[in-house]
C-alpha cells in the first residue's frame, strides 16, 4: 500500500467513526428527549383517563335525558315510570335497543349499570315540574341495578369522575358537579 493509498484509507476511517459518533450523540439527545417529554406527560396520563370517562359519562347522561324526553313526548309529556324507566327509554335511544349506554363508562361489572331515574318525577308531566332547569332527573348512582330509581342520595361519595358526578336535568342539559356543589 502506497503512503497516497494509506492516506486516503485513514481519511476514510476517520470520516466512518465521526459519522458513527455524530450519530451516536444523535441518538443520546433523542433518548434524551423522550425521557423528558415522559417525564412531563406520565403525571398527566391518568388525569386524562379520567376526564375520559368523565365525558363519556355525560354524553351517556344526556342522551338517557334525551330518550326520557322523547318518550314524554311521546305520552302526554309525562316522563317515564321511575321503576322500569330504563325499559320504558330503552326504544328511543339513539344506539338502537342497545342497553349499553345505560352503563356509567366508571363502572365495569356485568350486571352494573350506575345511572338512576328521580322516583319524585315518577309519570310526572313536564310542565307541572317547577325549574326543569334545576331538577335532576338522571343521576350516578349508588344503586347499579337496571332500573335504579331513588333520591339524590343515591348519588356517589365521593363522586366517579374525580370527586364528580354527572347528572342530568328535566331541561334536558349536563352537568358535571363535584360533591357537595348544585
Amino acid at each position: 500500500m502506497t503512503d497516497s493509498e494509506y492516506i486516503a484509507w485513514d481519511d476514510a476511517r476517520l470520516l466512518r467513526e465521526r459519522a458513527r459518533k455524530k450519530w451516536l450523540l444523535s441518538l443520546g439527545c433523542l433518548a434524551g428527549c423522550m425521557s423528558c417529554c415522559c417525564m412531563v406527560a406520565w403525571p398527566i396520563w391518568p388525569s386524562a383517563h379520567s376526564y375520559a370517562k368523565k365525558t363519556a359519562a355525560l354524553n351517556d347522561v344526556k342522551e338517557l335525558a334525551l330518550s326520557a324526553l322523547m318518550y314524554a313526548n311521546a305520552f302526554d309529556d309525562h316522563l317515564p315510570h321511575a321503576a322500569v324507566w330504563m325499559d320504558e327509554t330503552l326504544p328511543y335511544v339513539a344506539n338502537g335497543m342497545h342497553p349499553e349506554i345505560f352503563r356509567s363508562p366508571a363502572l365495569s361489572g356485568a350486571n352494573e349499570f350506575g345511572f338512576a331515574f328521580r322516583r319524585t318525577l315518577s309519570a310526572k308531566q313536564t310542565p307541572d315540574i317547577d325549574e326543569p332547569e334545576a331538577t335532576a332527573m338522571i343521576f350516578d348512582s349508588i344503586d347499579t341495578r337496571w332500573n335504579a330509581n331513588g333520591g339524590l342520595d343515591l348519588l356517589p361519595r365521593p363522586g366517579r369522575y374525580e370527586s364528580s358526578n354527572v347528572a342530568a336535568f328535566v331541561d334536558g342539559h349536563v352537568k358535571a358537579a363535584r360533591d357537595g356543589a348544585s
